[in-house]
């Protein structure tokens, strides 16, 4: 379990990159699909590379959600453990069988009974 935990502390800088660089393609303006017909009504020579280069990113996009979505998965029962231990520390502590420092007490005021 230490090494999958070393694994995905290792991976998560690499994906968060990942992440962002897929955001910001997904922002950016994509004309590469627009097919423009020549003067003489043909299509443009370059226009044949840019759908090849689309699928590319397509499939390379696809590929990376797929990745996401199994480091999401593999990161949930962690998840799970870690809350389970969090709703746990906070019901010991509203058992209120601890006690409570002074300083951290409510002080009452009496503020409107004096004068």
């Amino acid at each position: 379990m230490a090494e999958k935990i070393l694994e995905y502390r290792s991976a998560i800088p690499d994906q968060l990159k990942t992440t962002l660089a897929s955001a910001l393609s997904y922002q950016a303006p994509d004309f590469s699909g627009i097919d423009e017909a020549g003067l003489s009504g043909e299509r443009n020579p370059g226009s044949e590379d840019r759908e090849l280069d689309t699928e590319k990113r397509t499939k390379e996009k696809i590929q990376l959600l797929k990745e996401k979505i199994s480091s999401n998965i593999s990161a949930m029962p962690v998840l799970v453990n870690r809350m389970k231990e969090c709703i746990s520390r906070i019901e010991e502590l509203d058992s209120g069988d601890s006690v409570i420092h002074p300083a951290f007490k409510k002080r009452i005021s009496c503020s409107s009974n004096e004068g």
